[in-house]
């Protein structure tokens, strides 16, 4: 998705830029006071619950995955807390994701890209669907869309 150049995804980069950026924000504003509601709503964003609909998930014996639990949350807020102390409030490229903490490889980096553009990647589905005629149903989706 970094190296598209066609929409929607030559602007994937960016949404989870700006989707961490806030995050950043979020932790700054809380000035380490974990009963803030800036560091509660960050711990939320951190939160990327294995999405079910895709089918990514490693595990012994289902396709479904773990997702990023409290505790990478927890390591990730520390982590962003860690990096604001050090004077670090903006990321510029998502590489930079790894300053958050270990423990990201590729299912957890497929959970949380997967959680901020399910959006983008459900009208994708939709697009290939309509064109080819396919029957669709409405259903609701667990954090069906992030806009900052």
């Amino acid at each position: 998705m970094f190296d598209e150049k066609t929409l929607p995804w030559s602007l994937i980069h960016g949404r989870l830029l700006d989707f961490f950026n806030e995050a950043l924000l979020l932790l700054a504003a809380a000035g380490g006071n974990r009963s803030s509601g800036a560091w509660t709503r960050a711990a939320t964003m951190f939160s990327f619950p294995e999405p079910a609909e895709f089918c990514l998930g490693y595990g012994d014996s289902t396709i479904f995955g773990v997702g990023s639990g409290d505790k990478l949350g927890k390591t990730m807020l520390d982590a962003g807390q860690r990096a604001i102390d050090a004077g670090l409030g903006h990321l510029d490229d998502f590489g930079e994701l790894l300053l958050f903490g270990e423990g990201f490889g590729a299912d957890r980096i497929s959970d949380m890209v997967c959680n901020i553009v399910k959006d983008t990647l459900v009208d994708y589905a939709r697009s290939i669907a309509t064109r080819h005629g396919l029957p669709m149903t409405t259903v609701k989706l667990q954090h069906a869309s992030y806009h900052t």
